[in-house]
């Protein structure tokens, strides 16, 4: 990704928060098991589903020019 021209500064940007919201997400499940049906589970998507729309909309938008 880094590689990329600067005309993909905003797919790098968007990138790197998905891939830091991925690590990040990885490393609780490595540290806290998930259990099925645990109610009390606080393992939330939210932030990495926002930066996965908004980077597919970057990356659709550019097939499109």
């Amino acid at each position: 990704m880094n590689g990329l021209d600067t005309k993909y500064d905003s797919i790098k940007k968007l990138w790197t928060k998905l891939s830091g919201e991925t690590d990040r997400m990885y490393k609780q499940i490595q540290d806290t098991h998930p259990k099925a049906n645990d109610t009390n589970s606080n393992f939330d998507t939210g932030i990495f589903n926002q930066y996965m729309d908004a980077f597919i909309d970057e990356v659709n938008d550019l097939t499109k020019s």
